[in-house]
């Protein structure tokens, strides 16, 4: 009998810290994005080969890492790198949902785009990402931001987590 209570412990008490572990691993992925240098080499891991991106509303699906990454992640890159902006982003998790393979946010990503000029640009957009998890390594598998929401609901967001 012992034996089954210290077997029930152990698994009742590894359960919440795999998916904590899991949480902050997901976590890290979008703190890739909120650096002063985006590494591409870094981004090129956590995004699967055959990753698809629902962008603005009249653009193409891209389908793929190379047209992703080619499309949307090396122009931000070559913008920052030439300090035509500064970008600052937080992702309002507001529901994550997370098996041991699988894992889907939805939520609000803030961003703000400083310009040499100093003016600032500022927008929220619904998204949801799609995440697998491969040999212990969580990747995005679909990417959607394309829906633009209010910044007047900023205040009132209720997320589960906020990313910074």
């Amino acid at each position: 009998m012992l034996k089954y209570l210290i077997f029930a412990l152990i698994v009742l008490t590894t359960i919440p810290n795999a998916k904590s572990d899991a949480s902050l691993q997901l976590d890290n992925i979008y703190r890739l994005f909120m650096q002063d240098k985006i590494e591409l080499k870094a981004i090129n891991l956590v995004y699967d080969e055959s990753v698809i991106h629902v962008g603005k509303t009249n653009s193409a699906l891209l389908d793929g890492k190379k047209d992703f990454i080619d499309t949307n992640i090396k122009p931000t890159i070559k913008m920052l790198e030439s300090r035509q902006f500064k970008l600052k982003l937080i992702a309002y998790v507001v529901r994550r949902v997370l098996s041991t393979d699988m894992a889907n946010d939805v939520g609000y990503l803030y961003s703000e785009i400083s310009l040499p000029d100093g003016k600032q640009l500022k927008q929220l957009q619904k998204y949801s990402w799609v995440f697998i998890n491969e040999n212990g390594i969580w990747k995005v598998i679909t990417d959607f931001d394309a829906t633009p929401a209010d910044l007047a609901i900023l205040p009132f967001i209720s997320a589960e987590r906020i990313i910074r």
